[in-house]
């Protein structure tokens, strides 16, 4: 899981879009929440729930937003 995070990460950061104004700040934003997922996850036993269980909101919350 550690390598395909790293992985993700890494293509985000390369992406031509990157570069430009405002998908940049959604690419940071995505960046910053594949870091914080990588995290939840080194947290020890029962954190891949717990990282499934905030993944699945975050999605939840994005879904929301976009029906608003």
């Amino acid at each position: 899981m550690k390598r395909i995070g790293a992985a993700a990460r890494r293509e985000l950061q390369a992406s031509p879009a990157a570069g430009g104004a405002l998908t940049g700040e959604a690419i940071k934003e995505q960046d910053a929440k594949l870091g914080a997922y990588q995290q939840r996850l080194k947290d020890g036993p029962g954190a891949l729930p717990k990282a499934k269980k905030s993944i699945q909101y975050d999605n939840y919350r994005t879904q929301r937003g976009e029906e608003k």
